[in-house]
C-alpha cells in the first residue's frame, strides 16, 4: 500500500514537472512601457502682486520619470521676465518637479488631468536697479492636463502654476530707494513631451 501511495505522488509530482517545462519561460511585461520623458513648454508669466509689474514670456525644459501610475518625478530649468516700471526683471530658476496623477495612467490613457508641485531656487537679475539679494527660494503649484494620441510617443500638456517666492531687495543705482519684493507670479504654459 505504502508503495502505491508512493509510486501515485512521485507520478504526479513527474507529469507536473513536465507540463512546466512545456510552458517555456515567462515573459514578464514591464508595468510602464515608457517610464521617462523629456518635455519643452512656453508660456506667458503674469505677476500678481504688484501693479508695478506687468508679464513676460516663459521658457521650461526638463525631464521626469513615472515611478507608478500616480507619481511622476523629475526636474526642469525655466526662464521668464516681467516688466517693471524701471526696465525687465529676468528671473531663471531649477525646480524639482513632482506630478500626481488624479486618475491612474496606464500605457494606453489617452487624456489625463494632473497637479504639479515644485520646490523652486532662482537667481534674478536687472541692468538698471541693484539687487540685493540675487537668490531665492520659492513653491509652485497647480492644475494641468496632458494629452497622448495612439501609439506615439510625443504627447502635448498644458499647465497653469502659481509661484510664490522668498523676498527679494531691489535698490537703485544711487541707492535712493529700497524696496522688497515677494514675487507672486501665475504662468500658463504649453508644451510637448517625447516619452521613452
Amino acid at each position: 500500500m505504502m508503495r502505491v501511495i508512493f509510486f501515485l505522488i512521485a507520478f504526479l509530482f513527474f507529469s507536473s514537472s513536465l507540463r512546466g517545462q512545456n510552458e517555456g519561460v515567462i515573459a514578464v511585461k514591464p508595468r510602464i512601457a515608457k517610464p521617462s520623458a523629456a518635455f519643452l513648454g512656453i508660456g506667458l508669466a503674469s505677476p500678481l502682486n504688484t501693479e508695478a509689474y506687468f508679464g513676460g514670456p516663459s521658457i521650461e525644459a526638463g525631464f521626469h520619470r513615472r515611478l507608478n501610475l500616480i507619481l511622476t518625478v523629475g526636474a526642469l530649468v525655466s526662464f521668464s521676465q516681467v516688466q517693471m516700471n524701471a526696465g525687465r526683471l529676468k528671473l531663471a530658476t531649477v525646480a524639482l518637479d513632482a506630478r500626481v496623477n488624479l486618475i491612474a495612467v496606464k500605457d494606453h490613457t489617452r487624456l489625463y488631468p494632473f497637479m504639479i508641485l515644485r520646490p523652486t531656487f532662482g537667481s534674478a537679475a536687472h541692468k538698471d536697479v541693484d539687487i540685493k539679494n540675487q537668490s531665492f527660494s520659492g513653491f509652485a503649484f497647480g492644475p494641468g492636463v496632458e494629452f497622448s494620441p495612439p501609439g506615439s510617443a510625443v504627447s502635448v500638456f498644458a499647465e497653469l502654476a502659481y509661484l510664490t517666492t522668498s523676498k527679494i531687495y531691489l535698490q537703485t543705482d544711487d541707492g535712493s530707494a529700497t524696496s522688497v519684493r515677494s514675487f507672486q507670479c501665475m504662468t500658463i504654459s504649453a508644451g510637448v513631451s517625447y516619452k521613452f
